[in-house]
């Protein structure tokens, strides 16, 4: 009777090179498409954030630039809030055409507790009431980590600006600055300076004049 003999072959080195080159290569592909998944979502989440802070700074820059003098409702700011007289262009949101083209009362506040940054909106009729009524505060700007505002004066005397952290005069600042730190982890300080409408800045001498 004819015996079969049976072989064992094991893998050559060839084979054993070629099948680690496939598994390296097969990981590498893996871990660079989830290490750009993650860049990707990175700065989508700081995208997101600028955005948003982008979106509040262009809103309060024409707010600013639209505001004017009131003897019931002065300009008023500290480092975290601000109040003032504006028009109002109105938006799409309906609720918001009752101001649309008219005189409009600001206040801005921000809570550090709550990272929250929230407008408080009055109509000319609440301004010229007997008693200002309460209106609620609403957010416009959120998961804010440090916001903060200050305010340029020329100082005729020394014959330079110098930034205050608080403004309580009868007449507007030079520029306001505001410098917003959002809370997403890897997105840095953003700081804007709006100019106040032209002529309508004062100086140390003019406000200690009217004073």
């Amino acid at each position: 009777m004819q015996r079969i003999q049976k072989t064992h072959r094991g893998f050559s080195m060839v084979e054993m090179i070629v099948a680690l080159t496939i598994t390296a290569s097969l990981g590498l592909a893996v871990y660079t498409t989830f290490a750009q998944g993650l860049r990707l979502w990175s700065r989508a989440a700081k995208g997101r954030s600028e955005w948003r802070i982008s979106l509040f700074l262009d809103k309060l820059t024409n707010e600013l630039r639209n505001e004017f003098a009131d003897p019931k409702w002065d300009f008023q700011g500290d480092p975290t809030s601000l109040s003032f007289a504006t028009v109002a262009h109105g938006g799409e949101d309906p609720k918001e055409q009752r101001f649309r083209d008219r005189p409009v009362y600001l206040r801005y506040g921000f809570n550090a507790q709550s990272g929250v940054v929230a407008l408080q909106k009055f109509s000319f009729e609440d301004v010229l009431s007997p008693k200002i009524p309460a209106r609620p505060a609403f957010p416009v700007l959120e998961k804010i980590r440090t916001f903060g505002l200050e305010y340029y004066l020329y100082d005729a005397r020394a014959k330079g600006y110098r930034w205050k952290a608080k403004w309580n005069k009868n007449c507007f600042p030079g520029t306001v600055k505001v410098t917003i730190e959002p809370e997403e982890a890897g997105n840095h300080k953003v700081t804007r300076i709006i100019d106040t409408p032209a002529g309508e800045a004062c100086s140390e001498a003019k406000d200690k004049k009217n004073s």
